[in-house]
């Protein structure tokens, strides 16, 4: 009898052994699908392009992006949390995604613990640029023409209270002004407000501004990074001028929670090494975007890291009337 049950279960065993195996073998037999929450032609979507071009030459098939745009990454993101957890859906994820979706509760049923974190791929500092013919040539510059005139220059940013916005509150109190702030779909969308003068100045990334900057038709005043971005030399971080901001996105990808783990492990590896790729890293020197990889678990940790910190922040300018939610 004894003898009998150590068979049936090293059989049993040797079953799931190999249905793991020929799961894991098997995949990927279709193209991926992968989720953009930003518009065309903005900064996101051009990493998450990259990357997935360079991940899938490590795959037995395609993947390919889908802007899903709209509502701060919000509807995007939930997509994913909504799709089968069978690997054919990926997405991408940014600053807001993390903290802005989830702080307002925009989406019911939105929960980052319904996602599997594959990996984190870059990071950017946040800054302003301003359009070629603007009269600030510092940040000293904005600050005594902010402070004649109270909310009058206009910023670009992309949503209320997220990344390219919070910073900017911290500023004003350091800085003692105080600015009026026009929201924007995404970085596409911001990049052409400001080469129309519709606003003064963006509060964006190097990356996101780089199409921009490398006309020449925009320059930066500041950007919060901890030190000079190599693509853009001759703009001065905030801690240059004085004010200890060093803040800023990332971009990760994610899949639907559930999905199973060898497959999880195929695509981290696929990521892996594409983000490894040395044309993928040229590409994103050339752009100005900090290469950051990020395993699995790393990636999980950062998120539920960065939400609390972040949460913690935004609660404490809250309770010192500095933000209002």
């Amino acid at each position: 009898m004894k003898c009998s049950r150590l068979v049936s279960s090293t059989i049993l065993c040797l079953m799931i052994s190999f249905a793991s195996f020929s799961l894991a073998a098997d995949f990927p037999t279709k193209d991926i699908r992968m989720i953009c929450p930003w518009d065309a032609g903005g900064g996101a979507d051009g990493i998450t392009r990259t990357i997935s071009h360079y991940a899938q030459s490590h795959l037995p098939a395609s993947i390919y992006v889908e802007n899903l745009t709209g509502g701060v990454t919000g509807p995007a993101v939930f997509e994913v949390m909504s799709s089968r957890p069978d690997g054919y859906t990926l997405g991408t994820l940014t600053y807001d995604s993390v903290i802005t979706i989830p702080r307002k509760k925009m989406i019911p049923g939105y929960d980052l613990k319904k996602l599997k974190y594959i990996a984190n791929i870059t990071r950017e500092g946040y800054g302003l640029i301003t359009h070629k013919n603007a009269p600030w040539k510092t940040l000293d510059d904005l600050i005594v023409d902010a402070k004649k005139r109270p909310k009058k220059i206009t910023i670009g940013i992309l949503g209320f209270g997220g990344v390219s916005h919070l910073p900017l509150i911290e500023f004003e109190e350091m800085a003692g002004v105080e600015f009026k702030y026009i929201p924007y779909k995404g970085s596409a969308a911001q990049n052409e407000a400001l080469l129309m003068t519709e606003v003064d100045i963006i509060s964006t990334s190097i990356g996101d501004a780089f199409s921009v900057l490398e006309t020449g038709d925009a320059r930066g005043i500041a950007v919060m990074e901890s030190e000079r971005n190599p693509k853009a030399p001759n703009i001065p971080t905030f801690k240059e001028e004085g004010y200890d901001l060093v803040r800023g996105s990332f971009l990760l990808i994610a899949a639907p929670a559930g999905i199973p783990d060898n497959r999880a492990k195929i695509l981290e590896e696929a990521f892996k090494k594409a983000y490894n790729d040395p044309k993928f890293l040229e590409w994103a020197d050339k752009v100005g975007v900090e290469a950051a990889w990020m395993n699995s678990q790393e990636t999980e940790r950062f998120v539920f890291e960065t939400k609390d910190r972040i949460n913690k922040l935004m609660d404490d300018l809250v309770e010192q009337g500095i933000l209002k939610e």
